[in-house]
């Protein structure tokens, strides 16, 4: 799927979500994958919390990231985890444009 075919979704203020895939395969109940584009000091929501697993792998800009209480600062190439039902977000706290591609995953038994 091309990026630039995929409309932007969400109406946070400075943030931008492409989606590239989101429904069940034939061995999870849910997946859904994009990408996020996040201007300086925006984040695409406040912390929240889900029934999927998720991770997000920052591929341009810094910010930081929340999961379950503890705040990191994270870069270019850096990963978070977040267990299903945990609170987590994400800030752009950086100068720069910040990009992340986040995965979040439903088993079916769960």
């Amino acid at each position: 799927m091309k990026l630039e075919s995929l409309p932007a979704v969400g109406d946070s203020p400075g943030a931008k979500a492409r989606v590239h895939f989101n429904g069940p395969t034939k061995q999870l109940a849910a997946v859904a994958s994009g990408v996020v584009t996040l201007e300086p000091g925006s984040r695409p929501h406040p912390p929240h919390r889900h029934p999927e697993e998720e991770l997000v792998i920052v591929a341009a800009g810094n910010g930081e990231i929340v999961v379950d209480g503890v705040t990191t600062q994270v870069g270019p190439g850096d990963m978070m985890y977040s267990e299903a039902n945990v609170l987590h977000g994400i800030t752009n706290t950086g100068s720069t444009l910040m990009t992340f591609y986040f995965t979040k995953i439903l088993a079916k038994n769960a």
